[in-house]
């Protein structure tokens, strides 16, 4: 699923984890360029623990601190499925 630069924000986020919640189909979401910053990354963090479909992650770009990757990288314990997750260009 690609949403490469429309700029959804933590609001989006959280709307679209919830609308991904019982996803068995899509395993590469992109989020790129959305404008997600720290609050943003506790939806996704939860969505990762609970999620088994997902194998790439792309955040690239966005406005995720220390704090927030420190969170995701948290959830991951939890997460045997994902293999790849872009963090580059964040704060």
């Amino acid at each position: 699923l690609h949403l490469r630069g429309y700029l959804i924000g933590d609001i989006g986020v959280k709307q679209l984890v919830s609308a991904l919640e019982f996803n068995s189909i899509v395993t590469q979401l992109y989020l790129c360029v959305n404008d997600i910053i720290d609050s943003g990354r506790q939806h996704l963090s939860e969505y990762l623990k609970l999620n088994s479909t997902l194998t790439k992650l792309n955040l690239s770009d966005n406005k995720i601190g220390d704090r927030g990757i420190q969170t995701l990288a948290t959830s991951l314990q939890f997460n045997s499925a994902l293999n790849e997750l872009d963090l580059s260009w964040n704060r």
